[in-house]
């Protein structure tokens, strides 16, 4: 059994959705949109570049852009949670530089919020569904201010999870990351980290679940993404991503994306 409700305007786009398929492993992926991930109910774990949590009931995690994430459903148990996608743009100058310092590299994690009744906001956000296109925008714009200011307030009184993991994995993520429009090679880690390329690897994959050429691969897809959606030229784009040839980005965004960097735009429906 799946259910979802979707909904997109300029800059943003959210879905509510309830599942019984357990998932095989960790469905990762790393896109360019700030994301409030609200879990109801189920039985999941989460995991963000090198941090893994165990979810608790009614439980909130902030995600930057161009970050490596995703969910694994353990079991059939009723998997329900809201989502909220949008690009820094959606806020003014003065509401980014007050409510984008929430989410951090690793995400941000309150778990058992109950008493701050979010769900209150995300059903408000359904609510929008049936207005009309002018009205459905606006009503969903300010919505998602006003739920992003309550979590402001929730947060200089509730303190987050702090993140954990391999401490080696953590330096190596943030070296690639300070690094990325950089030629990052396995050799030039191994040499940096004095460790073989071989266990690199293992302990890298073991802590995001992917590999190092795929995880840079992956990030430097989402920069570029998130340079195109700015209106940035797709060959700036892939060039401020850190990628050296123009037909290898275009055809790693082709194969990604499923079409080219010219036509992209906001997703018209569901994506992870």
């Amino acid at each position: 059994m799946y259910k979802e409700d979707f909904i997109q305007v300029d800059q943003a786009y959210f879905y509510h959705n309830y599942s019984d398929e357990p998932s095989n492993g960790f469905i990762l992926h790393c896109h360019a949109f700030y994301e409030v991930f609200y879990f109801l109910e189920g039985n999941i774990d989460y995991r963000v570049e090198g941090t893994e949590y165990s979810l608790a009931q009614v439980s909130i995690l902030l995600i930057p852009p161009n970050t490596f994430h995703g969910v694994k459903i353990n079991t059939s148990r009723i998997y329900h949670r809201f989502s909220i996608h949008f690009l820094p743009e959606l806020l003014s100058f003065e509401e980014q530089r007050l409510l984008l310092p929430l989410f951090r590299t690793e995400g941000t994690y309150y778990p058992a919020v109950e008493r701050y009744r979010l769900d209150h906001f995300f059903n408000a956000l359904l609510e929008c569904r049936s207005a009309i296109a002018p009205l459905r925008d606006i009503a969903i714009k300010t919505r998602i201010l006003t739920l992003l200011t309550q979590i402001a307030m929730m947060s200089t009184t509730e303190r987050a999870i702090p993140s954990s993991g391999n401490r080696a994995v953590q330096e190596i993520l943030r070296f690639i990351n300070e690094h990325i429009q950089d030629s990052i090679t396995l050799e030039t880690l191994a040499d940096q980290f004095f460790i073989s390329k071989n266990h690199l690897n293992v302990i890298f994959q073991k802590a995001t679940g992917t590999t190092v050429n795929q995880y840079i691969r992956l990030k430097r897809l989402s920069i570029a993404q998130n340079e195109i959606l700015r209106g940035v030229s797709a060959s700036e784009a892939a060039a401020n991503a850190g990628f050296r040839d123009y037909s290898n980005f275009y055809r790693a965004f082709t194969s990604h994306y499923g079409h080219s960097p010219s036509q992209h735009r906001l997703p018209s429906n569901r994506i992870q």
